[in-house]
């Protein structure tokens, strides 16, 4: 008598293929969020909590055999991160089983499920660019990513948009970077930010990549350098976001801390079970994330016009 395989001992020996499919899927793509936003591991919890610290202010003369002049620091304000889970599952017929089809179509089938848990990711981080003046997405100042109304703690408020948007040109990025130069903590106190990064769409990066490559000024016949290029105030290549659905838009990361984030709860996990009532296999994949931005000076930019 032939030895009969059961339903544990068949998803025992065809689930190493599918997670195989899977994996190789999923690590194939280069990930394009983790260069843009600061990945971390999030604590174990529903939601944590971020801020931005209004620290002290500046110094003030302290007359002979006088005393000190004491100030007081506090939280400007908390930004709330919620970790949602984010799956999807598909389904094996018993009808292919019997057929032997398992094999080829759960392949395949695992394969693009790694794509759609990769897309998922990099859209989800991408938005948060993508809504970067939409209204309803704030940030914990209450202020789109995007604004020239941000409040500072201290009184008054920046901007880390352009007052007037417009298109990507070496005379709007060196306005951006004024700007950013101009920066101020939430006690008013200048602070010195440095540009790490110029991300535009698909759309924009060959307009990128002659403004800031071209060693005199672009787009003119005069033989003036390119001021953007020799103060080496901005980055000498522009970063490709493909899933940027703005394409007129473009963003100067800096290096303020606790900027973008990407705060990992759960990496991707797999599963696979057979279902008693249809005699289907379902294999299924979540992971659980969150993302956002703290501080608004991480971000300078344009949506364009």
């Amino acid at each position: 008598m032939g030895i009969v395989m059961n339903r544990a001992q068949f998803i025992d020996a065809t689930e190493p293929f599918l997670n195989r499919a899977f994996d190789g899927s999923y690590r194939r793509y280069p990930k394009q969020y983790d260069k843009v936003f600061d990945v971390e591991t999030a604590r174990p919890s529903r939601f944590e909590e971020d801020y931005v610290v209004a620290g002290l202010g500046l110094a003030v003369e302290k007359p002979e055999g006088t005393a000190i002049t004491y100030d007081n620091g506090e939280i400007a304000y908390r930004v709330r991160f919620v970790h949602k889970t984010y799956g999807l599952a598909f389904a094996i017929t018993e009808e292919l089983e019997e057929d032997s089809e398992t094999l080829r179509v759960g392949s395949m089938m695992s394969a693009d499920l790694g794509r759609s848990m990769v897309e998922t990711e990099e859209i989800v981080a991408a938005d948060v660019l993508n809504r970067a003046e939409t209204s309803g997405y704030v940030g914990g100042d209450g202020q789109v990513l995007l604004s020239t109304a941000h409040p500072l703690a201290g009184g008054g408020t920046f901007s880390n948009k352009l007052s007037s948007p417009a298109d990507l040109s070496e005379a709007s990025l060196e306005q951006l970077v004024i700007q950013m130069k101009r920066a101020k903590d939430e006690r008013g106190k200048p602070i010195v930010l440095r540009a790490t990064q110029i991300v535009v769409a698909p759309e924009n990066v060959f307009n990128a990549t002659r403004i800031l490559k071209s060693t005199m000024q672009p787009g003119n016949n005069y033989n003036d350098p390119n001021a953007l290029r020799v103060t080496g105030l901005v980055p000498t290549e522009a970063f490709e976001m493909t899933r940027l659905t703005l394409t007129d838009a473009y963003f100067i990361k800096t290096d303020a801390p606790r900027g973008l984030l990407f705060k990992r709860r759960r990496p991707v996990t797999r599963g696979v079970e057979a279902d008693f009532e249809t005699g289907n296999t379902r294999f299924k994949a979540t992971s659980r994330f969150s993302v956002g931005f703290v501080d608004p000076r991480c971000c300078y930019g344009s949506l364009g016009v």
